[in-house]
């Protein structure tokens, strides 16, 4: 998520903006992240705040994923959470319980993974190499993914989430 940011701080211009998201800032007065949502043809919705991250499909149901945690979270909202500039305002989210919504969990997972790959390899195509070597130098942290591997190892994680199975209670 810290690509992304700097994706956003971009002195030539944000680079998600760019890309097709649309932005929604807290209003005046108020504290909170900045609310970035993506809409494909098909209808799947990609949120994005700097506290993680919304994947939801119309027909199937959403998730999210907090920064920093690795738990796909369930929400049986059906409104997308494009005015929640904080945690606290997102619709309930629950772990999946039961063996129908630990399928869903992953199916929305892997999409939402495959999608991170796709704009990763986007930023590739459009940037280069060295703008994205400049963002992971920027970072306080040592990466260990490589600036020309970062989309790779999204799909390559999304691939794994495809043969996950989910044990119901596990």
């Amino acid at each position: 998520m810290w690509c992304w940011g700097c994706d956003v701080r971009r002195a030539e211009g944000n680079l998600l903006l760019h890309y097709g998201f649309t932005r929604q800032r807290p209003p005046e007065g108020k504290t909170g992240s900045s609310v970035y949502t993506f809409q494909d043809q098909a209808g799947h919705n990609l949120i994005l705040w700097g506290f993680g991250l919304f994947y939801g499909e119309f027909e199937r149901g959403n998730l999210y994923l907090k920064r920093y945690e690795f738990k796909p979270r369930l929400t049986l909202a059906s409104a997308l959470p494009t005015s929640a500039y904080t945690q606290e305002q997102l619709p309930i989210c629950h772990s999946p319980h039961t063996a129908e919504e630990g399928h869903l969990a992953i199916h929305l997972l892997t999409a939402a993974l495959h999608w991170l790959g796709a704009y990763e390899r986007w930023v590739m195509e459009t940037l280069g190499v060295s703008y994205r070597q400049s963002c992971i130098r920027s970072w306080h942290k040592k990466s260990t993914i490589r600036a020309e591997e970062i989309a790779a190892t999204w799909l390559e994680l999304a691939r794994k989430c495809e043969d996950l199975t989910f044990i119901a209670g596990g």
